[in-house]
């Protein structure tokens, strides 16, 4: 579906049952994966999650990090 009305631009993929969507919003340049169920992102190789602000990751329930090693590096690091 493409968003073309006033003050909307962008392309909207939406399944059938309405519980998996991809936008992208070209007038608010944003990218949205909304999903009724899990959302899984893999590779073969590295990710990157990069940005020029900030960056929040949030957990209903508890948040888990894994890895063979966990680096946390800052110019303030706060713990709760």
């Amino acid at each position: 579906m493409f968003l073309d009305a006033a003050g909307e631009s962008g392309i909207d993929l939406v399944t059938s049952d309405d519980k998996l969507r991809i936008t992208l919003d070209e007038s608010g340049t944003e990218i949205q994966v909304s999903s009724d169920g899990s959302i899984s992102i893999r590779s073969q190789r590295d990710i990157s999650i990069t940005s020029q602000a900030g960056i929040t990751i949030e957990a209903g329930g508890t948040l888990a990090l894994k890895g063979r090693a966990v680096d946390v590096d800052g110019n303030m690091i706060t713990l709760n």
